[in-house]
Parts: structure tokens; C-alpha cells; sequence
């Protein structure tokens, strides 16, 4: 005979309510969305969190490079620091730094944010404006 506490049967049945409560509401809303519902709990989040300027070229080029946080929630939460740069060009016409049109330049030092590692990579901590 297997035996269940009072508490771990409560907590089955509540989690099913939820299943079917889940599932009555995605039928309701169309065919396809059975299929894309496994989306709808995933969430991805990137938080800039440091910025550094690996070359300049005059006033109107750089390499600017920004390092991110982020995080990957599915069922568990997982997160990375990486790193990201670009070549950027200032366009005198619309007042701001677009892309230039060249070669990617090389990757940027991937570290975790705010670590002593991180301040030796030249990485400083991001603020906003």
C-alpha cells in the first residue's frame, strides 16, 4: 500500500487544477497555441552592466564595447556575463553613432560583472544617463 501525506496530495491536486485551468485557456485561444505555449514561460533578460572603449580613430571612430548580464529563465534561472563590441562611426547628418561598415573587431573580454576580474578586463560598471 503506498502512502500519501495530506500535504504532498493537496499540493498534486492543486498543480493539476493549474494544468487543466493552463490548458482550457490556450484551447480557447486557438489551435496553435498548445505548440507555442512553452514560450510563454520562458523569459530572457539582458542588463547592461559595464561599458569600455577598446580604440578610437579621431572624434568620429571607435570600438565601443558594452558587457551584459544575462539571464535565461525556462524553468530554472541560469546567467552569464558577456561581452560585445562594435565598431561605431559618428554620423554628422543624424547626430548620433551608427555602426561602421567594416570587419566585426575582436571579441570583447567576457567576465562576470562587477569582479575584480572584470575592472583589470578595463570593464566600468554602467549607469545611466
Amino acid at each position: 500500500m503506498i502512502t500519501i501525506s495530506a500535504k504532498t496530495l493537496i499540493g498534486l491536486v492543486v498543480s493539476q487544477v493549474g494544468v487543466v485551468i493552463d490548458r482550457n485557456l490556450a484551447w480557447r485561444t486557438g489551435e496553435d497555441s498548445i505548440a507555442v505555449m512553452r514560450f510563454a514561460t520562458t523569459l530572457i533578460q539582458l542588463l547592461p552592466v559595464g561599458a569600455q572603449t577598446k580604440a578610437t580613430d579621431g572624434p568620429d571612430w571607435t570600438v565601443a564595447c558594452v558587457l551584459v548580464q544575462a539571464a535565461v529563465t525556462i524553468r530554472t534561472q541560469a546567467r552569464a556575463g558577456f561581452g560585445y563590441c562594435e565598431r561605431m562611426q559618428w554620423d554628422p547628418t543624424s547626430q548620433r553613432w551608427l555602426i561602421a561598415a567594416c570587419a566585426s573587431p575582436a571579441l570583447a573580454p567576457s567576465t562576470w560583472p562587477g569582479t575584480e576580474v572584470a575592472q583589470r578586463a578595463g570593464w566600468l560598471t554602467w549607469t545611466d544617463a
